[in-house]
């Protein structure tokens, strides 16, 4: 079932379709200037979503255990995506428009089937979480704009091989590359702080080099990396 809006529709409130499950396509109409939190989480039958509008937020669960999405467009205006992917599991690709700033707390967490994952430049901070569990993310490339990677951003990605730290990195944080599949990541220099559990049992991580400006190895940081043979 598909579903088709007023084009004078200026107001769609929190969880207005939420469990709707038999709904399979929406496309939102430019005239819309607010979406709300969880406007369709739950409805395990959408594949395709279109977000014609200009809004700025995507919301909290706004397509959260959408298990069947697929397809999403964008507005070129998006600056902030909350935890709004939750648990989409069959979601394998998405383009992030280059207005994106801010990838807030378990934006995209659970997203199983996610392969590949480009930020754009715009994005300055990724959250708490941001890609938990994405057990499917081979490759993820990080805008030059980031200062951290956040606790548990990339926990669980068993599929993912190598990343790329932007020179601006400053704090790998806590868990974040936890039980994920890396066998190589360069560590910057400027890099000060390698929280606590930070590559915890990446058991495929074979060789590491910490720069000399690293003034915190929290505790566990690289422990059960058993394939790990070298450290400079």
């Amino acid at each position: 079932t598909d579903l088709q809006f007023s084009p004078d529709l200026k107001e769609i409130d929190g969880a207005a379709f939420r469990g709707c499950a038999s709904l399979e396509a929406v496309e939102i109409p430019e005239s819309v200037e607010r979406l709300g939190a969880f406007v369709f989480e739950n409805c395990t039958n959408l594949k395709t979503a279109r977000i014609h509008c200009t809004i700025t937020v995507l919301e909290d669960g706004f397509f959260a255990k959408c298990v069947s999405l697929t397809d999403v467009e964008l507005p070129d205006s998006l600056q902030r995506i909350s935890g709004a992917f939750t648990n989409c599991e069959s979601l394998k690709n998405i383009q992030l428009p280059d207005s994106v700033r801010w990838i807030e707390r378990d934006a995209f967490a659970n997203c199983k089937s996610l392969v590949l994952m480009l930020l754009p430049e715009s994005v300055e901070e990724i959250d708490v979480s941001a890609f938990e569990n994405c057990s499917s993310l081979r490759a993820i490339e990080l805008s030059s704009k980031l200062t951290e990677i956040p606790d548990k951003a990339f926990f669980g990605c068993t599929a993912l091989r190598e990343v790329e730290l932007p020179d601006g990195i400053t704090r790998i944080g806590r868990d974040a590359f936890s039980y994920s599949g890396v066998y190589r990541v360069n560590i910057p220099e400027g890099v000060r702080t390698i929280d606590d559990f930070a590559f915890f049992s990446c058991e495929r991580l074979m060789n590491l080099s910490i720069p000399a400006s690293t003034e915190k190895l929290g505790w566990r940081a690289f422990s059960e990396c058993r394939a790990l043979r070298s450290i400079s």
